[in-house]
């Protein structure tokens, strides 16, 4: 069985430039190649939105893994693809004012209710990779702004924690710097959402998804006054505890259970 799940004003946009099957969405194969990671990939797709062109990115999941259908049964209560966990991911987060990208559309191929494929198609996120802006301006931006922007990142995973979320992908390069053209503070925004799960408040969580975190931060440019500048901002407005205690609880589960190995370089 085949399904297909448009936001408002979509389907009529995606038929005009000949998409409106589930195989002519998940066998695109002519935009740029973004990401590629055995059963799943990311690709670039342009087409014509009231009279311009427009990006929007098609995830395709090749094949589910087990443990992904069983988390959506604990998150939702049924079995969902990986796609429409994205989907309804993604439209919780929105509707929580926390930053990510748009969703636009959503198919799965299932056989006995059982995703075999699916795919998650979202607009572009006006903004900048947080690993691709460390990467090419931290040595250029100034050490106040270097701490706002940490600051903010501490407040952004407060609110997401502070809205029932269990984020087990919280990397830095799941971060992304959002154009804020109307303010000097910080915007961000968080990507990679079908392991995500709602209505998860377990301290032990919350620490393992600051402790990948701290992991994804490069020593080489999150000093430990900067991490601690995180994590005493993800503190305030959270539940009362020692703020040493935290930091020494998240970095402990970053070292002992993640190591520093297969670090992202940035």
């Amino acid at each position: 069985m085949e399904r297909i799940v448009f936001a408002e004003g979509w389907r009529e946009v995606f038929a005009d430039s000949g998409y409106e099957n589930f195989n002519s969405f998940f066998k695109y194969s002519s935009g740029e190649r973004i990401n590629e990671k055995g059963k799943r990939n990311v690709q670039s797709l342009t087409i014509k939105r009231q009279g311009a062109a427009a990006t929007v990115f098609i995830k395709r999941f090749n094949y589910p893994h087990l443990k992904d259908l069983v988390g959506s049964y604990f998150s939702f209560g049924r079995v969902l693809s990986q796609a429409a966990v994205e989907w309804e991911n993604a439209n919780f987060l929105l509707n929580k004012n926390i930053g990510t990208y748009k969703p636009v559309c959503c198919g799965e191929k299932t056989i006995f209710g059982l995703e075999r494929k699916s795919f998650f198609v979202s607009e572009k996120i006006k903004g900048q990779c947080l690993t691709d802006f460390v990467g090419e301006k931290w040595d250029r931006i100034s050490r106040q702004q270097k701490e706002d922007l940490l600051a903010g990142l501490g407040r952004f995973v407060r609110k997401i924690h502070n809205a029932g979320i269990n984020f087990p992908d919280l990397y830095v390069w799941h971060i992304y710097l959002n154009d804020n053209r109307q303010s000097d503070k910080f915007d961000f925004s968080i990507i990679d959402l079908h392991r995500m799960q709602q209505n998860v408040t377990k301290r032990e969580k919350q620490i393992h998804n600051l402790g990948r975190f701290k992991y994804s931060m490069l020593d080489k440019h999150f000093d430990e006054s900067l991490y601690r500048i995180f994590i005493e901002s993800y503190a305030v407005g959270g539940r009362s505890e020692d703020v040493d205690e935290l930091a020494a609880k998240v970095i402990k589960y970053s070292h002992i259970r993640l190591g520093k190995r297969n670090q992202k370089k940035y």
